[in-house]
């Protein structure tokens, strides 16, 4: 006696091809901040989120959506201070149409120099900005940073501090 199994074919109707969907532009936007070793760097958006690292504990924050904050700080080898100096980088990636505020702190008194750089949606550069001035040990300096992804806007970096 021999047993036998049919085994049947299914009849799929996938209907005509798919239309291949529309791609979304991938956003390439960023914003990118880096401090030279006498600052730290503080970024508040309109909702009172921040990125950088606060002036009071050195902590970092990165409250803002898409934000990083990395700090290397540098301890005075006289005095044992751990936070004599630091170099600091704030990165959004990808970046939010905005005015923000730049908080810039002194850690030591004498120059500073605070570079702003940014990548449109479409991933093109912006012109850099270069923040300079003197500043004191414990003072706070204001900036108001206008950034907008859109391709061929400008970014603009504003003294509020005066």
């Amino acid at each position: 006696m021999s047993a036998r199994a049919d085994i049947g074919e299914i009849d799929v109707n996938a209907g005509p091809p798919a239309e291949p969907a529309a791609s979304v532009p991938q956003d390439k936007s960023a914003l990118w901040l880096k401090s030279g070793t006498r600052v730290t760097l503080l970024v508040t958006d309109k909702q009172g989120r921040r990125a950088g690292v606060d002036p009071k504990t050195y902590g970092v924050l990165k409250d803002i959506p898409s934000s990083s904050c990395d700090v290397d700080f540098i301890q005075n080898q006289y005095t044992g201070d751990e936070h004599s100096e630091a170099s600091e980088r704030v990165t959004f990636d990808p970046a939010a149409k905005g005015v923000y505020t730049l908080l810039v702190h002194g850690l030591q008194s004498g120059p500073f120099e605070v570079s702003v750089s940014a990548l449109s949606k479409d991933g093109s550069s912006e012109p850099t900005k270069e923040v300079e001035g003197i500043i004191s040990e414990g003072e706070n300096k204001i900036f108001k940073l206008s950034y907008d992804p859109a391709p061929n806007a400008s970014l603009s970096v504003v003294d509020r501090s005066k």
